[in-house]
């Protein structure tokens, strides 16, 4: 039996990696669970008609063995499924806004700037403390009372179906709750 993990993908997969490699070792299982003398060439034949189908969507030719065909067809949802989640997932990629990288501490940062026990005995280097100082008070906002959260832009909340059916659910309770005591 093939092992997964030797299996080539497709340069421009439509699905992912994992599902791709889950998909063909079960290929591969199912037939080595049949057995026969062919199993593995069948299996191949089988992935190749998979790979053929992510490709150019095109599905496997009827003068293919039969049991190729059964097993693509059994597959062949799943397989559907999952390059519509691709996709999905794709196109969220694309839209999503790009969050800046954090750098991490410790990282181009010179040595002299940390703060190290200095030959004052002090343990802490005072200009660079003042330093320190200096640039947080040209961070600090003076008017903190004007401070209006509206100002800045607000990450959109994702729900889960499940939250969004809750929340739709209460609005129609609460309409007809209005509608009731207009009456």
């Amino acid at each position: 039996m093939k092992n997964a993990k030797s299996v080539s993908m497709l340069p421009d997969c439509p699905v992912s990696k994992k599902f791709y490699q889950e998909t063909v070792s079960r290929i591969h299982a199912s037939f080595q669970a049949i057995g026969g003398s062919a199993a593995d060439e069948l299996a191949e034949k089988t992935v190749k008609a998979v790979n053929d189908y992510l490709s150019g969507a095109c599905r496997p030719a009827e003068d293919s063995d039969a049991t190729v065909r059964l097993m693509f067809a059994l597959i062949r949802s799943e397989l559907d499924k999952a390059m519509a989640r691709s996709a999905a997932a794709r196109r969220r990629k694309k839209t999503a806004p790009r969050r800046p990288r954090r750098k991490s501490a410790g990282k181009n940062v010179p040595e002299e700037s940390l703060c190290e026990p200095k030959a004052s005995g002090s343990g802490i280097d005072m200009a660079r403390l003042a330093e320190l100082l200096k640039i947080r008070e040209q961070f600090d906002c003076d008017d903190e009372d004007n401070y209006d959260e509206a100002d800045e832009p607000a990450e959109p909340i994702l729900l889960n179906r499940r939250q969004r059916r809750m929340i739709e659910r209460e609005k129609r309770r609460k309409a007809r709750r209005e509608a009731s005591r207009r009456r």
